[in-house]
């Protein structure tokens, strides 16, 4: 959804829908959950974007949010997963990708 201020745009809203059944978890606030299941949606979306090589900026680009926002989820995600770099979280993005397309 466009973001407008005085009749000019100034950004973009970006929903992410949940699954059927699964709803959108909170950031923050106490311990979070451990693992790939305790991703949020905007997460995920991060996650596999940098998984296949894009950079925090073209990853933001492609999301229509900013570099420092991805770079929050990444933070997050790198906490969550318990994981150190963008290559050990693309292993577990690959490994949960061929789960989900597994017949």
């Amino acid at each position: 959804e466009p973001v407008v201020d005085a009749g000019r745009g100034v950004g973009s809203l970006v929903r992410f829908d949940a699954s059927p059944g699964e709803a959108e978890r909170p950031v923050g606030g106490g311990h979070e959950a451990q693992g790939w299941a305790n991703l949020s949606n905007a997460e995920r979306a991060v996650a596999a974007l940098v998984a296949e090589g894009l950079t925090n900026a073209e990853t933001a680009a492609r999301l229509f949010i900013s570099p420092h926002t991805v770079d929050f989820h990444l933070r997050h995600i790198f906490a969550k997963l318990e994981v150190g770099s963008r290559v050990e979280m693309t292993r577990i993005v690959l490994r949960e990708q061929a789960l989900t397309d597994a017949p």
